[in-house]
C-alpha cells in the first residue's frame, strides 16, 4: 500500500450492515489502515449514499480542510462525495474522466468541410491527435438544501454529475 495514500476499503460487513453499524474505530484487513470516523459523518454518508455500495472511504485533506472521500456505486455508475468532518456534504461528483463525450477519430474520418479546413490551417502539419467532443446539454441548479446551498450539474437524462457546496447565497428557485 502507498504510504502517501490514506485509504480504507470497507468490509464487506460494513458494507452489508451500513455505516451506522459500527461503532467509531472502524476494523479493515491487515493491509488495510485504521481510521477514527465520527458518527455523525458516518450518519451523513449513510443518509447521502442511500442503499448505494460504498467501494472506498478516506481521510481527505483537500486544500488544508480536513474531511472524507467517498467512492460509492449506485445506479448510475460510480460517483464520489466529500464530507468535512462536522458531517457535511460539500461535494458530490462523477469522475469527469469517465464521462467526457469524447472519442478518438482518425483524419479519414473527418467530413470534408472539416478536413479542408485543417489542412489549410495546419500549412503543412501534420495532426497528432484528432477528438470529437460530443458536447451534452446539462442542467445546471442553484438551490437551497436545508440551510446550506449546492450547485448541482444533470445530465438530460438525470444522471447526477456534480453537488458542490456553494459560497453564492442567492435565492434558490421555488420546486
Amino acid at each position: 500500500m502507498n504510504p502517501r495514500r490514506l485509504s480504507l476499503v470497507l468490509g464487506s460487513v460494513l458494507l452489508a450492515a451500513g455505516l451506522m453499524a459500527h461503532s467509531t474505530r472502524t476494523s479493515a484487513a491487515a493491509d488495510d489502515v485504521v481510521i477514527e470516523v465520527p458518527d455523525v459523518v458516518k450518519s451523513a454518508v449513510k443518509a447521502e449514499a442511500g442503499g448505494d455500495k460504498i467501494l472506498e472511504f478516506r481521510r481527505d485533506n483537500d486544500g488544508g480542510n480536513a474531511g472524507y472521500l467517498i467512492v460509492a456505486s449506485g445506479k448510475s455508475g460510480e460517483y464520489m462525495m466529500r464530507f468535512d468532518t462536522a458531517g457535511l456534504l460539500t461535494r458530490k461528483w462523477v469522475d469527469a474522466a469517465i464521462d467526457t463525450g469524447e472519442k478518438a477519430v482518425t483524419y479519414d474520418q473527418l467530413p470534408k468541410p472539416v478536413r479542408d479546413t485543417l489542412v489549410d490551417n495546419l500549412r503543412g502539419g501534420q495532426p497528432k491527435a484528432i477528438a470529437l467532443r460530443e458536447i451534452k446539454p446539462t442542467y445546471e441548479v442553484h438551490a437551497l438544501v436545508g440551510k446550506t446551498y449546492y450547485d448541482i450539474r444533470l445530465d438530460t437524462s438525470g444522471k447526477l454529475l456534480e453537488k458542490v457546496i456553494s459560497n453564492d447565497q442567492g435565492e434558490a428557485q421555488p420546486r
